[in-house]
């Protein structure tokens, strides 16, 4: 049986949107557990100096893009009908024409049904997406929500094959570092003495920043105070002067960008996990805060009851009174109730790893190159 050769767009590994570039990465670190397939790595040349190592399945190729979207529509097919690839996965913009198999994955396509969370560069960039996607043989996405969507937009078309690869949670991440740097990283970098409800991810006006913070009027425990994660990004309806308001009230701390460790660390110690954002194509703050051993509240929309499953609380985000009582449930919970949801959610957290949707990535080449397609 011949070798399937799978070409991935890996322009987004050194830099590129948040979403995007973790999911190459992490697609990245699990090719060398699939030996019996060849997998060749679009990466820029301006990354040429970067020493990389990989297994001898994995071959890397490098481009000279003037953008994502030019590098999509020549460079990379250019070069992947030269080296007789079966299929490349494209992130957003497949090519027009090739004589290999051509996948666009769309991580999401909220910018159609919600333009109100993007600016009008946002908005144009993605212009050409629906023309490309509709010409593409195979669409895949990262939730059945997001399919949906997909299908009702227009995006896929009757009759086109598409397909979900979920994204995962690099659990092992959450249990490595210790107690003891945990506590220290709490004490020391944010000197954090009280219990407080945790938020992350960036600030942006669909993360619902400004419901969550309503909210506290109706919180139980008067003591109870608010972190927020993340840094402004885009359209965000919080700016630097209410941000400093807000930090001086002494009820809710900024703490900006924060490393892997600190994430950890702020989820570990948080009384619990808020996420009541508008809209996710998947949502994966609330798997990655699952698996640290955060209790979990999060929104009923969207994909977020598809992703988060049973042991969490759900709300409305339009309502601050419905975010609060999600939080005042939790922090209600007895011990025993509390370490339940925290078991639960990191034996539910680890069942979403990045080689499932490996796994996932190579069922659908396959079925896409040997002409059995399937939707599933």
């Amino acid at each position: 049986m011949t070798r399937l050769k799978i070409g991935i767009d890996a322009k987004w590994f050194f830099e590129g949107p948040p979403s995007g570039k973790l999911v190459i990465n992490e697609w990245i670190k699990q090719l060398s557990n699939f030996p019996d397939y060849d997998f060749y790595l679009f990466l820029k040349r301006s990354s040429k100096e970067i020493e990389l190592e990989f297994p001898k399945n994995i071959h890397v190729i490098y481009i000279d893009p003037l953008s994502n979207f030019s590098a999509n529509q020549f460079s990379i097919p250019r070069a992947a009908d030269k080296l007789g690839l079966d299929c490349v996965v494209y992130q957003n913009f497949p090519p027009v024409k090739s004589k290999h198999k051509r996948i666009a994955f769309v991580h999401d396509v909220i910018f159609e049904t919600n333009p109100e969370y993007y600016s009008w560069k946002e908005r144009l960039y993605f212009k050409p997406l629906r023309f490309l996607s509709n010409r593409a043989d195979m669409v895949l996405t990262v939730s059945n929500s997001e399919e949906k969507r997909l299908k009702k937009t227009g995006y896929i078309i009757k009759g086109q094959p598409s397909g979900v690869i979920p994204n995962g949670v690099n659990s092992d991440l959450f249990n490595l570092l210790s107690e003891s740097s945990s506590n220290k990283i709490i004490n020391e970098k944010f000197g954090f003495t009280f219990r407080y409800v945790l938020f992350v991810g960036r600030l942006n006006i669909r993360k619902n920043i400004s419901g969550l913070i309503n909210s506290i009027q109706f919180w139980e425990n008067p003591d109870l105070k608010l972190v927020i994660a993340g840094k402004p990004d885009g359209m965000n309806d919080i700016n630097d002067s209410m941000i400093k308001r807000m930090q001086d009230s002494g009820k809710i701390f900024f703490t900006g960008f924060v490393s892997q460790d600190e994430l950890i660390s702020l989820l570990r110690h948080s009384a619990c996990f808020c996420f009541p954002s508008f809209d996710e194509g998947f949502g994966l703050p609330p798997l990655e805060a699952m698996a640290a051993g955060a209790p979990v509240v999060v929104s009923n929309c969207s994909s977020m009851p598809e992703i988060c499953g049973t042991d969490v609380i759900y709300i409305d985000p339009h309502n601050p009174l419905q975010i609060a009582e999600g939080i005042n449930k939790v922090l209600n919970f007895t011990n025993e109730e509390r370490e339940s949801v925290i078991t639960q959610g990191k034996k539910y957290a680890a069942d979403w790893n990045w080689t499932k949707s490996i796994e996932r990535l190579i069922y659908h080449s396959e079925r896409l190159v040997n002409g059995s397609h399937s939707n599933n």
